[in-house]
């Protein structure tokens, strides 16, 4: 038993004309975007918490460079004590 497929009712415009119209809808948000955010600026949330949130991540970047370096000192004095 094989159906038919389904007829939809031809629309005013085409499909093609639809994606253009969508991708050049993309194309100006996209443009002006870039023009008014610089690299650097807040996404989402409080801007006053984005220096907070560096200096989190500096603090954990430090603690683990000197626990690094700590750990590196004593693994290497073990294997040259053999």
């Amino acid at each position: 038993m094989h159906r038919k497929p389904t007829q939809y009712p031809h629309n005013s415009y085409s499909y093609d004309e639809e994606m253009d119209s969508l991708i050049s809808q993309a194309r100006s948000r996209s443009r002006s975007r870039s023009r008014t955010r610089s690299p650097f600026d807040v996404r989402g949330g409080n801007a006053n918490s984005t220096s907070q949130g560096r200096m989190k991540v500096g603090f954990y970047f430090a603690l683990w460079y000197a626990l690094n370096v700590i750990y590196n000192s004593k693994y290497k004095a073990i294997n040259t004590a053999h």
